[in-house]
């Protein structure tokens, strides 16, 4: 929220961000709600059909997808056989993910021997990860950290990085006048600061 409100106070524009449900968001994106969204994979408008969205070409985040599981899994090789294209999970396990979230594609693709579990908030999965209804947990590391250190879990482990996202913002495109001068605005907070957000 600091580098959107940094960005848009220097060009003149009040900034406020509001944290709503991956599929309410993307059906009030295609009605034109809100002006935009913050972090996003580079194909989310063709993945989405959100066709009235502009990309600001520009990362604003780098993070990793993670696999959490049991801590007991840590130490079972049984359990993650690199020959059968699945080094974190186990064939016949239940995984969740976050209903809407880009992952399911990678999931289906490179572990179709497990059964997939979507939730509608990270917490409810990772809930349920801690309290053994499914086998493994994927999605973003900074959130489930956060969780995880909310929760004062130490039942539970990152297992293993499934892939590494460049994230993007997006403006509605009646916005699209802004695209220009707040991708600039980013690409000088990110030189100044030196990292993306992590």
């Amino acid at each position: 929220m600091d580098v959107y409100t940094q960005a848009f106070d220097k060009l003149g524009y009040d900034f406020s961000m509001v944290y709503v449900n991956t599929n309410w968001e993307q059906k009030e994106l295609k009605r034109g709600s809100f002006g935009g969204t913050c972090v996003r994979r580079r194909d989310f408008i063709s993945e989405f059909g959100l066709n009235n969205l502009v990309l600001i070409d520009t990362p604003v985040s780098l993070q990793e997808r993670s696999v959490w599981g049991h801590l007991e899994q840590l130490g079972d090789s049984t359990k993650h056989d690199s020959t059968q294209n699945n080094p974190f999970m186990a064939a016949g396990s239940e995984v969740g993910f976050l209903r809407g979230a880009s992952i399911e594609k990678y999931l289906v693709e490179h572990y179709p021997d497990v059964t997939l579990v979507t939730f509608l908030k990270s917490e409810s999965g990772l809930k349920a990860l801690i309290a053994k209804r499914i086998d493994y947990w994927v999605g973003y590391s900074a959130p489930a950290n956060f969780n995880f250190q909310k929760f004062g879990l130490n039942s539970v482990a990152k297992i293993g990085d499934v892939e590494a996202v460049t994230l993007y913002a997006y403006l509605n495109k009646k916005h699209k006048a802004l695209a220009g001068p707040l991708k600039a605005e980013l690409k000088a907070i990110f030189f100044e600061r030196g990292h993306l957000i992590e």
